[in-house]
């Protein structure tokens, strides 16, 4: 359910979003609820299957039309579903804190690949929130070779830099001996 204020701003995106020339995303964005936040932790973020955007109320009026078509495109890339299909249901929310923030990643650089211009790109590296400016994630930036790639080989290629950074920060930690004796 959308709020008075909701509804108004979601037409306002459907106003911005056709005068931009994206009447496709207009009309996708039709079958979403606009919901707004004041949430410091959340620029934005769209519910899989729910037909749901939530959308920070400090956002820039000029950034919001690249990340609704961002948060659209995860529901029509299948994002959700393809992760299941690549990596397994996430039964009883087992999955980990890690596990979710990659596939996100993963997801994110392919919208980058996939949904976003030069200009959507630039709006990523630098998008404002309360004064304080975030970093989006572009591929061309964070890895240029991957821009050819789908999800679940970015998903991969993810979970294989992590294991090694896990490995060589293990390798980094002091451990104590038995007797109290520490190894350099």
């Amino acid at each position: 359910m959308m709020t008075a204020i909701e509804l108004a701003a979601k037409r306002q995106l459907l106003d911005i979003l056709n005068k931009q020339g994206y009447p496709t995303y207009s009309r996708l964005l039709d079958h979403f609820h606009i919901n707004l936040t004041n949430d410091p932790e959340v620029i934005a973020f769209m519910e899989p299957g729910k037909g749901r955007i939530v959308l920070n109320r400090g956002l820039d009026l000029e950034q919001v039309s690249m990340i609704v078509r961002h948060e659209i495109l995860h529901e029509y890339l299948s994002h959700q579903l393809r992760m299941e299909r690549h990596k397994g249901k996430d039964k009883w929310d087992k999955r980990t804190p890690q596990e979710h923030e990659r596939a996100n990643i993963a997801a994110d650089y392919e919208i980058s690949n996939r949904g976003y211009t030069d200009a959507d790109k630039i709006t990523a590296r630098s998008i404002m929130l309360n004064g304080q400016l975030l970093q989006g994630l572009v591929t061309d930036i964070d890895h240029p070779d991957w821009v050819d790639l789908s999800m679940e080989e970015m998903y991969d290629l993810l979970e294989k830099e992590m294991k090694a950074e896990k490995q060589e920060a293990g390798k980094k930690i002091i451990k104590i001996g038995d007797k109290g004796n520490q190894a350099v």
